[in-house]
């Protein structure tokens, strides 16, 4: 087994890939570092029964107990054509009986070491607040995606189609088949880098979630099967927030779509309608088309990447990286 050894003024510890038996260390970790429990379900689902390879590292002292953990996804995702592996980082943590000693940022240069590599895992991304990425910064040689995320809001009563008439139709989509690889096969040219969007990441990250409910809402013909495009919303409190969406780089199509989610949702009663996208992304300038205004974004993300890979910079990535709240599990 791949491990790293390291050295603090507390003592000596092991960095190595996680075990299915480090299960109740990891959540015991959690519990201390957030101050509250994640279900086992919620945990499994999202790093042990999703359909991508484990990356995780767990820092271990000498009695067992785990005082750090780094990891996150490593999707499936297109680069220019070629299929590679990108991981998005989340749930980085660590027990507050090491911090200040230094065993966190060990603990993360570590991880790199034993998953990161242009034969490997050649980006890594997130989407952390401004305390966590000025660690990452000074540390571990994070680097802001230029141009950043917006923050998208609509009134869904002031939506309206773009094309007219009934050849096209919008239709919640309940199950999930091969319809979703061929669609995303004929899209794929226009995300140069992205997680793949095929029927096992739709199925998994929508249909699978143990504990949250979302819609599927695709966009198409009257006269074909198939779709042309697809968002996914959750619903809250008179908001549906946009969780993902993927469509060709149409404007027409793109503002017919959401206009006619607009006029539906205005139906249901949902008043406004949310979204997270890259500020630059083609996706973000049909939907303020479409009526949507970029206001400031809450949560107060920094977008952020780092490169194993000598031919994928950071800048590059920053132009041409799409990603959604789907990327992530915050929504």
């Amino acid at each position: 087994m791949n491990e790293k050894q390291i050295e603090t003024r507390q003592g000596v510890f092991r960095v190595r890939p996680y075990q299915s038996e480090d299960e109740a260390g990891v959540l015991s970790l959690w519990r201390a570092a957030f101050g509250k429990d994640i279900s086992s379900p919620l945990w499994r689902w999202k790093y042990l029964e999703n359909p991508y390879p484990i990356q995780i590292g767990v820092t271990v002292a000498d009695n067992g107990r785990i005082m750090v953990m780094y990891g996150g996804i490593p999707y499936r995702v297109n680069w220019k054509g070629a299929e590679v592996s990108m991981t998005h980082l989340m749930d980085i943590m660590s027990h507050s009986d090491c911090r200040g000693s230094g065993l966190f940022v060990k603990s993360g240069l570590a991880f790199f070491d034993l998953f990161a590599g242009p034969e490997r895992t050649l980006f890594y991304y997130g989407f952390p607040g401004k305390y966590h990425f000025d660690i990452g910064k000074k540390y571990l040689d994070y680097q802001a995606l230029n141009g950043g995320m917006c923050f998208l809001v609509a009134k869904a009563g002031e939506m309206t189609p773009k094309i007219g008439g009934l050849s096209k139709r919008i239709d919640r989509i309940k199950h999930v088949d091969g319809t979703f690889d061929t669609f995303w096969n004929e899209c794929r040219r226009y995300y140069p880098f992205s997680v793949i969007r095929d029927s096992a990441f739709i199925h998994w990250r929508f249909f699978e979630h143990p504990l949250k409910s979302y819609e599927l809402w695709g966009y198409g013909s009257r006269f074909r099967k198939g779709v042309r495009a697809y968002a996914v919303f959750s619903l809250d409190e008179g908001k549906a927030r946009m969780v993902d969406i993927c469509a060709p780089s149409s404007e027409g199509l793109v503002t017919d779509f959401l206009g006619r989610l607009g006029r539906y949702f205005h139906e249901r009663g949902i008043d406004e309608i949310e979204a997270w996208l890259p500020q630059d992304h083609f996706l973000a300038r049909f939907a303020v088309s479409a009526g949507f205004n970029r206001v400031k974004e809450p949560l107060e993300f920094v977008p952020t990447g780092r490169s194993f890979h000598p031919d994928l910079s950071v800048a590059w990535a920053s132009k041409n990286l799409f990603y959604t709240m789907a990327d992530g599990d915050l929504l």
